[in-house]
């Protein structure tokens, strides 16, 4: 509780416990606040508030990681509680990966950071923090690296219309782009769990989604109720495209099930997403046009 000076542990039990490890990880936060302050922006794309989340959360996980090894090695610490029941995933696995991602990768930029330029550069992050997830996802993208800016022109018919916002639309970034694919399929099993540096839980690290270099999701809706959206993104490379438009019908097909219509649409006939997709590559640039049916596409984003 920031405004009170204080840290409460809130409990059932009569004598309640706290890992140590997570009360380093709190006790990490308060300096923060107290040193940075947490600037909380509402206005920042999803992919801006994910990679400024890393920075936070990798620092606190970092600094209890490397808390936790040395009560392992060499420091006498309180004993660390038993293990409770783990935390059930009821809701997406897509916006759970996502989600997740700051907490996965944070801890390894910190540590990439200190090998650089000691804490001096860990605490001078907070003056310039990443801007997208994927200088989390690639620690060596920053600060140099930065994502395009991805615009998309409105085309739509007179009855379908923007959702009220200034620019319209998000970035969702990389770490939602793999999020997506890992949700439907389109990543191995066992690939999440293979991370592939030190302080990273997880592999965010992916050949279908690391030529990521944009995107701007802008969301639609009919004067009759129906939603639809526009999902344009940009890739490093023409290959990064296609892949990616490739990876994206094949998941629409073999995980829902999609029927493919004429040029570029395909229509998932029923459950949960009984939509249709018109999927489109030039060049480099990958659009992604979806609306309730095949007749509504030109309506959401004409040609």
């Amino acid at each position: 509780m920031p405004s009170e000076n204080r840290i409460v542990a809130v409990s059932e039990a009569d004598r309640p416990t706290l890992d140590r490890q997570t009360l380093a990880h709190e006790l990490v936060h308060a300096l923060q606040d107290q040193q940075f302050g947490f600037d909380r922006n509402a206005s920042r794309s999803r992919d801006e508030r994910l990679a400024r989340q890393a920075l936070i959360e990798g620092d606190a996980g970092y600094v209890a990681a490397r808390y936790e090894e040395r009560c392992e090695a060499a420091w006498s610490c309180l004993p660390r509680p038993d293990d409770g029941p783990g935390a059930g995933l009821d809701g997406d696995m897509g916006v759970y990966v996502a989600t997740y991602q700051p907490y996965s990768d944070g801890p390894a930029l910190i540590h990439r950071l200190r090998e650089r330029g000691g804490w001096a550069a860990v605490n001078a992050a907070y003056d310039a923090p990443p801007t997208t997830a994927s200088q989390v996802i690639h620690p060596d993208r920053y600060p140099e690296w930065s994502a395009q800016r991805v615009r998309v022109e409105d085309r739509s018919a007179a009855n379908w219309s923007r959702f009220d916002r200034s620019p319209p639309g998000t970035t969702v970034g990389e770490a939602s782009v793999f999020a997506l694919l890992h949700a439907n399929g389109g990543v191995a099993p066992f690939h999440l769990q293979r991370p592939t540096r030190p302080y990273r839980r997880y592999n965010y690290t992916h050949t279908t989604s690391t030529g990521w270099a944009g995107d701007r999701l802008v969301p639609y809706r009919s004067a009759e109720g129906e939603y639809g959206y526009v999902f344009r993104t940009e890739w490093e490379t023409t290959g990064d495209a296609a892949a990616f438009a490739i990876a994206y019908r094949e998941l629409l097909r073999e995980r829902w099930g999609a029927e493919r219509r004429e040029g570029d649409v395909l229509v998932v006939p029923s459950g949960p997403y009984a939509d249709a997709f018109r999927v489109r590559r030039s060049g480099t640039t990958v659009t992604v046009t979806n609306a309730p049916t095949a007749a509504d596409l030109e309506s959401v984003h004409g040609d």
